[in-house]
């Protein structure tokens, strides 16, 4: 009786948890990773930044080991347009929690525009107009006062409201950069959405995100070597990643390695010197090990995140993240790119 009502309780709380993300205006947003792989979703400015055309399939399962577990699904597609200057793209997010408790998924449009402010700096500036369409299972969730002391449920939860709830999204975002040298910045949510599922005023709580790195280069002019089919490239490129949604805080700080086709690096996810409610471990989240390669085009990458917060002691296996990038190179590569400077950051195709 005491294993039955322990599995109860656990379900039980899973359930009130995925409630909670419903109807907390706190709610946080899906991350990834590998958001260099995902850069149209962190911030619109980046749509087109590789002036060739490109499509990616992103997945990631997050605490795989748990019930709670999380299943992340994305396809984008984007293209830079030359001769006006401005990218277009699309992405389509599905998301699963709790095992198929929540779903929701998510469709943008994205557009950005460029433009040189001198011969050694660009601009980019982008917009996202979304749509979210999102499942709760409002019907088979349990409180803890509908269970007897035997660990049977009983009578109705009752909540009275719809399990589709559809709204709007918009998001924007800038970016400034040299050959070395990038920062961006992106506001998602301006819009405040209204998320709830039983008729009160739930908003979603503006993201702010802000993105920075330095290419270094371990070759100086020799750093892209023009070769028979491609581009060679020897750097280290260290970054930040900052975001605050709601209450919460996260900080990403890394470095990526790149020698020639093969790309590998590390970040650590949290905010060592904050101290949120007295507790020194609250922000160690984890690290994450990364690495990849590229082929005429086509880069793969897989990611692992290992967690340092108190979820360690649950055992939940982490987070896995695979993503597949596929880039269209024109024949002339050098005529098709003059007078447009690359972006530095850190790059999952060939140059």
């Amino acid at each position: 009786m005491e294993i039955l009502k322990g599995t109860v309780c656990k379900r039980i709380s899973l359930l009130i948890v995925l409630l909670g993300t419903l109807m907390s205006s706190q709610g946080q947003d899906i991350q990834f990773s590998q958001f260099y792989v995902a850069q149209t979703y962190v911030n619109p400015a980046f749509v087109g930044g590789h002036h060739h055309g490109r499509a990616t399939l992103h997945s990631r399962i997050q605490w795989p080991k748990l019930q709670a577990k999380y299943y992340t699904y994305m396809v984008t597609a984007d293209e830079y347009f030359k001769l006006k200057r401005m990218g277009a793209g699309i992405y389509i997010l599905h998301d699963v929690q709790g095992g198929g408790i929540v779903k929701s998924t998510k469709v943008a449009g994205q557009y950005s525009y460029e433009f040189n402010i001198s011969k050694e700096w660009v601009v980019r500036a982008g917009l996202e107009i979304g749509l979210t369409s999102q499942f709760a299972d409002l019907d088979n969730l349990v409180f803890l006062d509908q269970i007897d002391d035997r660990g049977d449920v009983s009578g109705g939860n009752g909540l009275n409201g719809t399990n589709q709830k559809l709204y709007p999204d918009i998001s924007t975002g800038g970016l400034i950069y040299s050959h070395q040298f990038w920062f961006g910045a992106s506001f998602h949510h301006i819009n405040s959405p209204n998320k709830s599922h039983i008729g009160e005023t739930s908003t979603l709580p503006m993201k702010s995100t802000f993105i920075t790195g330095y290419k270094f280069f371990l070759k100086k002019e020799a750093s892209y070597v023009r070769n028979a089919s491609s581009w060679k490239e020897y750097s280290i490129t260290p970054t930040a990643h900052f975001k605050m949604q709601g209450s919460s805080k996260q900080f990403d700080l890394g470095v990526y390695t790149r020698l020639d086709h093969i790309i590998f690096g590390g970040w650590y996810r949290g905010i060592p010197l904050y101290n949120e409610e007295n507790n020194p471990f609250k922000n160690h989240e984890s690290i994450v090990l990364l690495g990849g390669m590229t082929y005429k085009g086509i880069f793969f990458n897989y990611s692992y995140d290992i967690h340092l917060s108190s979820l360690t002691r649950s055992g939940t296996g982490g987070a896995h993240e695979l993503s597949l990038t596929f880039v269209s190179h024109p024949r002339h590569h050098n005529k098709s790119t003059k007078g447009r400077r690359r972006l530095p950051c850190p790059k999952y195709i060939s140059n």
